[in-house]
């Protein structure tokens, strides 16, 4: 079963409301601290980016994707709680993965993501963005595959359009990057296979201390 390409594009459009485009991830203050003089040097960090992503995130999107325990499901919450170390990073993964279920329960209000919206309360379970996208896709009906790639395109847009507004790049400029970046991912994804969520690791160790960077900056166009 997979889910029609219509729902796909939606889910998948810049307008669809995560509340991304407040958030850049690291991508401001690593700007800021001068590590982009060049478009090779973007690029370079885009494909780290999604490197990273490709090792750790999809674990956990592929894993929520399948868990249909709400025990099992709360323990692999709790396993991505655990690997933020960056607080705004937290606070964000946790306001977007609950404007996602959010979002996605009134546009396609299946009782799969009904009853998972209304166990995600905040007295329950601290509903993280990552997991919380590779659950809701499944609940739809998407493959582990398109929740992957949807999960991964998303990413790379909301850097591309944070480029821009930082007034890193120009529109075509990003679309070139946003192509060459998710090509060198597909590329890389077709010959792997996704690990237990336990056994992911993180590997770009710029991105991280470009995240934790950003509290120090005197002033900000995006919250993290």
């Amino acid at each position: 079963m997979s889910l029609p390409l219509s729902i796909l594009l939606q889910i998948s459009d810049s307008a669809f409301p995560t509340g991304a485009f407040a958030y850049s991830n690291g991508l401001e203050a690593l700007a800021r601290a001068g590590k982009f003089p060049d478009m090779p040097a973007l690029q370079a960090y885009l494909d780290a980016y999604l490197r990273q992503a490709a090792s750790f995130d999809l674990a956990f999107v592929t894993a929520a994707h399948a868990e249909e325990d709400p025990a099992a499901f709360e323990i692999l919450l709790r396993e991505w709680d655990a690997s933020l170390w960056n607080h705004p990073v937290r606070k964000a993964s946790l306001r977007q993965g609950r404007a996602l279920l959010d979002s996605l329960a009134e546009t396609f209000p299946t009782p799969g993501l009904l009853l998972l919206k209304a166990s995600a309360s905040p007295a329950e379970w601290d509903l993280h963005f990552v997991p919380a996208f590779g659950r809701a896709l499944g609940l739809l009906g998407a493959t582990a595959e398109q929740a992957g790639w949807v999960y991964l395109h998303g990413l790379i847009r909301d850097q591309m359009a944070a480029a821009m507004r930082l007034g890193l790049v120009g529109p075509r400029s990003a679309q070139t990057l946003q192509a060459r970046a998710l090509a060198a991912a597909e590329a890389r994804l077709l010959d792997s296979v996704p690990l237990p969520y336990r056994e992911a690791w993180r590997t770009s160790p710029l991105v991280e201390a470009g995240q934790g960077g950003h509290g120090f900056l005197y002033s900000r166009l995006f919250q993290n």
